[in-house]
C-alpha cells in the first residue's frame, strides 16, 4: 500500500514535469522522519517532566507534612501548652473551691459516687 503523501507529492510533481520523483520522495520522507524523531524526543522530555513534576509535588507534600509534626511536636509549645492548660485547671479549680466554700454546690457534685 502506498502512502497519501507519496501520492500527494508524485501527483503534484506529475503535474509540473520531470523530477527525479524517488529522490525528492525520499528527501521527504527524510523530512518527515526527522520531524516524527523530534516529536517522540519532546514527547519523552514532557514524560520526563512529569515525572519530575509529579515527584516535586510528592517532595513538597513530605516537607510540609514533616515540617507540621515539627512544629506540633515542638517541645517549647509543648511545654507552652502544658504551662496554659495548667493556668486554666487551677482557674477552674479555685471557681470550684469558692463554690463548694459559698455553698452553691456540694461535695456529692465533686465526688459522685
Amino acid at each position: 500500500m502506498v502512502p497519501k503523501w507519496y501520492k500527494t507529492t508524485r501527483s503534484i510533481f506529475d503535474k509540473v514535469g520531470h523530477v527525479e520523483f524517488d529522490f525528492v520522495a525520499s528527501v521527504y520522507r527524510t523530512l518527515v522522519l526527522s520531524v516524527v524523531n523530534e516529536l517522540s524526543v519532546t514527547l519523552c522530555y514532557a514524560t520526563q517532566y512529569e515525572q519530575l513534576n509529579d515527584l516535586r509535588v510528592k517532595l513538597e507534600d513530605s516537607l510540609r507534612r514533616q515540617d507540621d509534626s515539627h512544629s506540633r511536636y515542638d517541645l517549647n509549645l509543648t511545654a507552652d501548652n502544658l504551662k496554659v492548660a495548667s493556668l486554666q485547671a487551677e482557674e477552674e479549680a479555685e471557681a470550684i473551691a469558692e463554690q463548694f466554700l459559698t455553698g452553691i454546690i456540694y461535695i456529692t457534685y465533686l465526688f459522685p459516687l
